[in-house]
């Protein structure tokens, strides 16, 4: 679409704003109010945060998330390079494969590998189910899972990567020394994305960990939303601390993350010789098909688990939640997609407001969703609501 006047151009800016403001904005605001409403709030925000068994929870959620991103760092870059740049054996289809997960809720997935590595599972024995149960198994479940994000980014973006960076380092190098010298460091804005992006799916994902028996920080906040553990006003003093770590994220973002140009991405498309592996094709082809196995193991597991009288039944279970959730997700997509154009376009034409709303979007993002819950709630409200007492016991 092209804006045409300045009026086009303000509706086209303030509509997403006024959106991004009741999605992100007014439950921050709210919040802020809920911690100032008084001398007992204050003293109860005071009480929760003095407490170690807060610090420490959230240090080791922030631990688990690091691991959780390096991991999948380190399996998904490399598989990146392999499928995105060398000659391996049907490069497209195990991208595709691996990237399976994505669309697959964390949840199952650690449901899946629990019928295979769980007690009793197909390959389980009480030294791996010890192992699964437990931040091991949190690191693992969530770094397969969230791998083929870093892989997809790391391969689109040495795909498109300026030729002329790449024919100038083959006249002078070998292919390794090409891939690691200039492809990489040119490509490391999505890389970097990429991690940005796992750390912050990994601190704000709930159901692995507390399927896993793993308490995290996150969870805790939940729990005190609905649950035995109710408890609105500590919920909101609970959340300062993730609204630092969030803020903490998108400074990164903006400095070492957004001070690296994409200028070099896509200038000249053309096609790309890729980077010959000659006696080495086969086994790093086995090697990338295996890693792709994992993706595909957990899936695997639950189907056999559930054997031909479960799929048939399937469709008796589903009924029409399958429906609604895709209709909930294509509205979701469409929203998300129409509001990223925007402050994409905004950010990149440099316009008033733009960096603003670009900020916005990315803080959306990277908070984790129990602390907007807790923020469109309010504290007052449900106790009014509940009529349930205000509690201030240490997590």
């Amino acid at each position: 679409m092209k804006v045409r006047s300045p009026t086009q151009e303000s509706l086209l800016l303030w509509a997403p704003s006024v959106i991004l403001a009741f999605a992100v904005l007014i439950p921050l605001a709210t919040l802020a109010v809920e911690l100032t409403s008084g001398e007992e709030a204050m003293t109860g925000v005071t009480t929760v945060l003095l407490a170690p068994d807060v610090w420490r929870l959230l240090a080791g959620s922030v631990a688990l998330a690091t691991a959780v991103t390096i991991f999948a760092s380190v399996l998904g870059v490399p598989l990146g390079v392999l499928l995105g740049r060398t000659d391996v054996g049907g490069r497209g289809w195990l991208l595709a494969v691996h990237a399976f997960p994505i669309f697959v809720p964390p949840f199952l997935v650690a449901l899946g590998w629990f019928h295979i590595v769980g007690a009793n599972g197909y390959l389980g024995t009480p030294f791996t189910a010890r192992l699964f149960f437990g931040p091991v198994g949190v690191v693992a479940v969530l770094g397969l899972t969230f791998a083929p994000i870093m892989t997809s980014l790391t391969a689109l973006a040495l795909q498109n990567v300026d030729p002329s960076l790449e024919d100038a380092g083959r006249v002078v190098a070998g292919p390794l020394r090409v891939i690691v010298r200039i492809l990489l460091p040119t490509a490391w804005p999505a890389v970097a994305l990429g991690q940005l992006l796992v750390f912050a799916l990994a601190l704000s994902e709930l159901g692995v960990p507390m399927f896993l028996r793993v308490r995290t920080y996150p969870a805790s906040v939940f729990a005190r939303l609905g649950g035995i553990d109710y408890a609105p006003g500590e919920a909101v003093a609970l959340t300062l601390p993730l609204l630092a770590v969030t803020l903490g994220l998108l400074a990164l973002e903006r400095r070492p993350v957004g001070a690296r140009t994409f200028a070099v991405l896509g200038l000249r498309r053309r096609k790309r010789t890729p980077f010959r592996r000659g006696r080495w094709k086969v086994p790093l082809t086995l090697a990338c098909a295996s890693i792709t196995m994992l993706s595909l193991a957990p899936v695997l597991a639950l189907a056999i688990r559930a054997g031909p009288a479960g799929l048939a039944e399937m469709p008796v279970w589903i009924r029409s939640s399958l429906w609604n959730s895709m209709r909930a997700a294509a509205l979701a997509a469409t929203a998300i997609t129409a509001l990223g154009l925007t402050g994409a376009w905004a950010f990149a034409r440099g316009r008033a407001g733009g960096r603003l709303l670009d900020a916005t979007l990315m803080l959306g993002f990277l908070i984790p969703g129990a602390v907007l819950g807790v923020g469109r709630c309010g504290r007052r409200r449900e106790q009014r609501l509940l009529g349930r007492p205000h509690k201030l016991p240490c997590i």
